[in-house]
């Protein structure tokens, strides 16, 4: 699974210096979410795959952005209280 390129950040956004980064694969068909913080994985946090179905289903409100940052960031392991 090492054919994976960035793709984008969820959100375009950074909560304490915690981006979450989409790679995905050549067809588009997995997406990896990797919590970073200045381009490097964050120690003890998970690498999460999703299908282009599950991609899609993260929320996806323009106006609620954060909504979809959250929930990715979870996925990863980093909980926000």
């Amino acid at each position: 699974m090492k054919n994976f390129k960035f793709s984008h950040y969820i959100s375009r956004m950074a909560l304490n210096n915690v981006s979450i980064a989409v790679y995905t694969n050549r067809n588009n068909s997995t997406y990896k979410l990797v919590a970073e913080t200045n381009g490097e994985k964050i120690p003890g946090t998970i690498i999460v795959f999703l299908s282009a179905k599950d991609y899609g289903a993260l929320p996806d409100d323009p106006y609620r952005a954060i909504d979809r940052y959250i929930k990715c960031a979870a996925m990863c392991g980093i909980r926000y209280h």
